[in-house]
């Protein structure tokens, strides 16, 4: 027979010392994530609202990315980069535009290197990190960094970082030693130089925003190697024939978000570059056994429009649409300048609201496509695409060109003007375009 066991109160009356315990604990506990979050935290930013990136801004920001870039291909991996205040200046703008709300501030003073990074968080509080370094010396440079209100020794920020960068090692990154990452930093009065040794993988960084991203790399090779045995069986030109084949009237039923997702990432694999397919996490010798023609994709007879609209969609699911939106117009924003600009050599193509206008539909189309409610919906549409719908014809008589003095006529990237005309092209892309009613 099965004995009855009965806890009873100790003589006293008291409940048993184990059980009171716990609800000190975890009052403790809470006061302690309380004051965490006190101190860690603040109610403001410490960075600055900085306004949208201007096109010079943009062009500066290209250059600062274009020596990074480089350094990856210099002897080692390893090449100085030099960036002036217009750089940290641009760099910080685009940032703060691309990521907002958060924020991030770059700048020298009095030979120092400081850095304002500002990370929204919910009911109003802000996580703050400032850190500074005069640079100087071999290998990484000593900082001193502040957290919230707790500031941290030289040492204590150097034991962070590392902390770090051991934590993106597992994302697939392969970061080297903090001493052999920078091999030196030189800030000088409004300026500095960083001799730097950036990898050749670095992980969910190789993605705009990789670390958010939820798309199948599975499903984008399935999807990539399905457009390369269409376009070797029958090459088309005709960019509404290959959005068709991405997404295959078969297939519709059965679309998700997830499927819809990667069928964008391969289109613009297909149609841009493979190496888009980092925004998945998918490795290039996946693709061997596939290998898309190279053939000129046309959309209303112009090839630019095509990669527009699909590396646009493709970053809309893979880094998220708010970075989208703005890679695309500060694209156009570089491309406005005039050949006598120092960050704009040659002859530039000149803004174009008919490439913004390629660029609003496929991130718009790709948000809705991704979400679950519409998944289906948006498939089968896209099953049967064409041209006017993917961008209506009446958006190609929109200006463009050389002639365009963007400064001049819209101001900035959040001048009324601007903003207006946004509104215009969105309004005829709900109308005529893929989201239609």
């Amino acid at each position: 027979m099965a004995k009855l066991v009965v806890v009873t109160a100790e003589p006293n009356g008291r409940r048993p010392k184990s059980t009171r315990r716990w609800p000190k604990a975890g009052l403790l506990l809470l006061g302690i994530i309380i004051f965490l979050l006190l101190v860690l935290t603040d109610s403001a930013p410490v960075a600055d609202a900085l306004p949208a990136p201007t096109a010079q801004q943009v062009s500066a920001g290209r250059d600062a990315i274009l020596q990074l870039r480089a350094s990856r291909s210099g002897v080692g991996g390893v090449n100085e980069v030099r960036l002036g205040a217009d750089h940290l200046e641009a760099l910080s703008a685009l940032a703060t535009h691309g990521f907002r709300p958060d924020r991030l501030d770059l700048f020298v003073f009095d030979s120092v290197l400081y850095v304002h990074a500002s990370h929204k968080l919910p009911f109003g509080r802000w996580v703050n990190v400032v850190a500074e370094t005069p640079g100087g010396g071999d290998g990484f440079p000593s900082l001193r960094m502040k957290i919230g209100s707790v500031p941290l020794s030289p040492y204590a920020s150097r034991l962070l970082i590392s902390t770090l960068r051991a934590g993106m090692g597992l994302t697939g990154a392969e970061i080297p030693a903090l001493d052999d990452l920078v091999r030196q930093l030189v800030v000088q009065e409004d300026r500095l130089a960083i001799t730097i040794n950036l990898p050749n993988k670095m992980g969910v960084l190789d993605g705009v925003l990789g670390a958010q991203n939820n798309v199948n790399p599975t499903l984008v090779v399935e999807a990539y190697c399905r457009l390369a045995r269409a376009q070797k069986l029958s090459p088309q030109t005709d960019f509404a024939m290959q959005v068709r084949r991405a997404f295959p009237a078969d297939h519709t039923a059965q679309a998700t978000s997830e499927s819809n997702s990667a069928a964008f990432v391969a289109l613009a694999m297909a149609i841009v570059d493979k190496r888009v397919g980092s925004l998945a996490g998918v490795n290039a010798s996946q693709l061997d056994a596939c290998q898309m023609p190279e053939i000129p994709i046309m959309l209303h007879g112009r090839h630019d429009l095509s990669k527009h609209w699909a590396l646009s969609a493709a970053l809309s699911v893979g880094s998220g649409t708010q970075i989208s939106e703005a890679m695309g117009e500060w694209k156009e924003l570089a491309d406005s300048l005039t050949k006598q600009s120092k960050f704009q050599p040659g002859d530039p193509t000149g803004f174009s609201f008919v490439d913004i206008s390629a660029d609003r539909s496929g991130f718009r189309t790709a948000d809705a496509a991704s979400n679950e409610a519409l998944a289906g919906k948006m498939a089968a549409r896209l099953a049967r695409v064409t041209q006017n719908e993917i961008l209506p014809r009446s958006l190609l008589s929109l200006e463009e060109g050389p002639a365009v003095d963007f400064a001049q006529k819209y101001g900035s990237l959040e001048d009324p003007r601007f903003t207006e005309a946004i509104r215009n092209i969105n309004s005829v892309l709900d109308q005529e375009g893929l989201l239609r009613p």
